[in-house]
Order: C-alpha cells, then sequence, then structure tokens
C-alpha cells in the first residue's frame, strides 16, 4: 500500500507567508497608483460668448494682414492694427476699443518704409519694425513714423532662387529674441515645382549688425513633392521657448527649439476629415480646374495660437468644399468652414468646435485674458458693417 508523502509545514508556512506579502504589496501600489495617476482630462468645446468692435475710419478696411494684442510696461493692453491702404498702425484700447494712438508711415521719401506694408513687430509704442516683403525690407521707426534704420533682405547676388520674401501676417507674427528677429519666408520658388520644398522658409535678422540668414526647411515628408497652394503660406507661433509651426497641409504641428535643427512632430489632425493631403499629382501647365480642384478638396490647416492665460494652443481649420457647385459656380476659399482645435501643453487634443457657416474670417484672430477672438469679416456675412472691425469672443466649456 502506498505511503502517502510527507508535508513540511515550516515550507508550506514559509510559502504561505511571501504570498501574503506580495499580495499586501500588489494591493498597495494598485491603491497607491489609482490615487496619484492622472484623471483622464475633460473635452472641451469653444462657445461664442459676445462680440467688440473696432472703430474704422474710410481709409481703413475692416480687414488687416496684421492684428496683435500688445500690453505696454504699465499693463495697458492695446489690440494693434495694421491699416495697410493708408498706411498708419493703430492702437485700440482693448478694453472700451477707442482709439488710443495712430502712428503714419510715409511710403516714400526720407522715412519711407516702402510699398504694400504687410507685417509689424511692436517692441514698444516707439520702436516697431514694418515688413515690406515685395521691397525685400524691414523698417524700423518710432511713435512718430520716423524712419530709424532700414534693414535689407537681399545681398549682392540679388534675388535668386535662396532667397525668399518676409511674411509677416497676424497668423505668421514674427518674433524677436536677443536682438534677432526671426519672420517666416516665402521661397523666391515656383509653387509647382518639388523644387520649392527643399528651399529655406526661415529667416533671422540680427538688429544690430545687419546679417541676416535662412535657415529652416519643410518636414522631410514633405519635400521633393509638389503641394501646390498649400505650400505658399504657413502659420507659425512662438511660445515656450519654443516655434510651433502648423502648415497647410500637415495633420501634424511641428516644435523647434531655438538653434536647433531637429523638430518634433506631434499629431493634430482634424476629427472633421479622415483623409489626409496627398501630393499634388500634375504641373503648372494643368488647367486652373485641376490646380484649383486639388487646393479645394482637401483640408487646410490655419493658424496655431498660445493662450498664455490657460496654457492651451488653438488650431484653425478650414475644411473641403468642391471646388464648383452642383451649377458650375467657382466656389471661394471663405467658403471653406471653419473649426477650432484646442490642444494642451503637450499638444493633446481637448476638443474640436465647428463654427458657424459663412461669419468668421479666420485670417484674423487673437488671444486676451477673456478668450479667443475671431474676426466676423467674412465676405458672405451679411451682417457686416464695414465701419467696424468686428470679433466675436469665443470661451472653453466643458
Amino acid at each position: 500500500m502506498p505511503t502517502a508523502p510527507l508535508i513540511n509545514f515550516g515550507v508550506v508556512g514559509f510559502i504561505t507567508k511571501i504570498m501574503k506579502q506580495i499580495l499586501l504589496f500588489y494591493f498597495i501600489t494598485l491603491i497607491f497608483t489609482s490615487c496619484t495617476s492622472n484623471p483622464k482630462k475633460k473635452k472641451v468645446s469653444l462657445e461664442p460668448i459676445s462680440s467688440v468692435n473696432f472703430p474704422v475710419d474710410k481709409r481703413t478696411s475692416f480687414k488687416s494682414r496684421y492684428i496683435k494684442p500688445y500690453r505696454n510696461n504699465s499693463g495697458q493692453e492695446f489690440l494693434i492694427f495694421l491699416s495697410e491702404n493708408k498706411p498708419s498702425i493703430k492702437f485700440f484700447d482693448l478694453k472700451n476699443q477707442s482709439l488710443v494712438k495712430e502712428i503714419f508711415l510715409q511710403k516714400e521719401g526720407p522715412d519711407g518704409v516702402g510699398e504694400r506694408i504687410t507685417g509689424l513687430l511692436v517692441t514698444s509704442m516707439d520702436s516697431i519694425f514694418v515688413f515690406s516683403p515685395y521691397q525685400y525690407s524691414i523698417s524700423l521707426v518710432n511713435g512718430k513714423g520716423k524712419l530709424l534704420r532700414r534693414y535689407s533682405l537681399i545681398d549682392s547676388k540679388g534675388i535668386n532662387k535662396n532667397t525668399g520674401m518676409a511674411i509677416a501676417y497676424s497668423f505668421s507674427a514674427p518674433t524677436k529674441i536677443g536682438n534677432e528677429i526671426f519672420v517666416n519666408i516665402s521661397p523666391d520658388r515656383s509653387i509647382f515645382s518639388s523644387d520649392i520644398m527643399n528651399a529655406k522658409i526661415n529667416l533671422k535678422l540680427n538688429i544690430v549688425t545687419g546679417e541676416f540668414e535662412y535657415f529652416n526647411q519643410w518636414p522631410q515628408y514633405f519635400q521633393n513633392k509638389i503641394w501646390s497652394y498649400f505650400c505658399m503660406l504657413f502659420a507659425s507661433e512662438y511660445a515656450n521657448n519654443q516655434f510651433i509651426y502648423s502648415y497647410r497641409m500637415a495633420d501634424s504641428l511641428y516644435t523647434l527649439a531655438p538653434g536647433s535643427r531637429k523638430k518634433k512632430a506631434f499629431f493634430a489632425k482634424t476629427k472633421f476629415n479622415l483623409n489626409s493631403v496627398s501630393p499634388f499629382l500634375g504641373a503648372r501647365t494643368d488647367s486652373n480646374d485641376k490646380k484649383q480642384s486639388y487646393f479645394f478638396n482637401n483640408t487646410c490647416y490655419g493658424a496655431i495660437l498660445y493662450d498664455e492665460y490657460r496654457n492651451i494652443y488653438y488650431r484653425l481649420v478650414r475644411h473641403a468644399i468642391p471646388y464648383k457647385s452642383k451649377d458650375g459656380q467657382i466656389n471661394e476659399f471663405h467658403r471653406r468652414p471653419i473649426s477650432i482645435m484646442v490642444f494642451d501643453e503637450k499638444f493633446q487634443v481637448l476638443g474640436e468646435t465647428l463654427l458657424e457657416k459663412d461669419k468668421y474670417y479666420s485670417n484674423m484672430s487673437f488671444v486676451t485674458k477673456d478668450g479667443l477672438y475671431i474676426s466676423n469679416a467674412n465676405p458672405y456675412n451679411n451682417e457686416i458693417n464695414e465701419d467696424y472691425s468686428t470679433f466675436t469672443l469665443f470661451k472653453l466649456e466643458d
């Protein structure tokens, strides 16, 4: 008859004790992790709250390529508004929308800053850099419009494939770091050639020496391809010690630290279009219908704005529409629906809101402590009053 094996109760007790300690450690770890892990961030949306009206005179359009909030040393807040027709620089009080100061600029003569002024960089109300891209120049003027210094952005070689025009619009506003100004560039190459995607797309100017250099290129994926109208302009913002780029055809946002050559990509695709933009499979000689259809049938990403008061980012998106309606009528860019994406400080999507159709003008937007303002100057907005530049205030809602 077989004998039952002897059980060593000392060993069993030791194993049982070890198992209890392991289980206790597991439950303590589980409780600690549950208490300290970050809760899932709430999704947000943007809601229109109110509107503000900045009065404009007969010689000033209610649209501007350059608007920007500005806070002086006393903490007073202004909206800077470039009147391109005059030309002049207006300073509106943000609290009551009254015109506080206007600096008149001269196109020619001893204080001339050039034709077709399209952008500014205000370092103080008595020190303003004026961008004249078609003259390839930047002019420094004081609070009376007197020319203090002019910087040329071309050298003895003149305009060539390695030069470009400085684009200092609201959505691609230049920035000053130390003695250097950084600005986006539209390269002097054909948008229907893949060669443009290998050009430098930023410029930095030393305001002490006057020396400048081109730097930075498109992300590698976009190089050596044709992107047509998508590569004419792109948006950027400087915040948290980095440049943030919103390229028109890119589902991702890209960051670049000053002095670095390495970009970081953050996936930032709209939820309203499952497709990504593909390269243009055509040539400059193709019909205008083919080129425009390619542009209109794809998503077009716009401004990237940093909200320093809430430590978030906004990305404006223009959505695809047919180039021609069913009855053959040509659509216009501002017929594209607009949505606004919201990101946290790590570029994680917090939400996306589709705006009312045919009301807003995505090229004019700014942020204050009150929230995000977007212009109502869409040309199809039936409520436009040309005596005012009107903006709608949007606030975050959970």
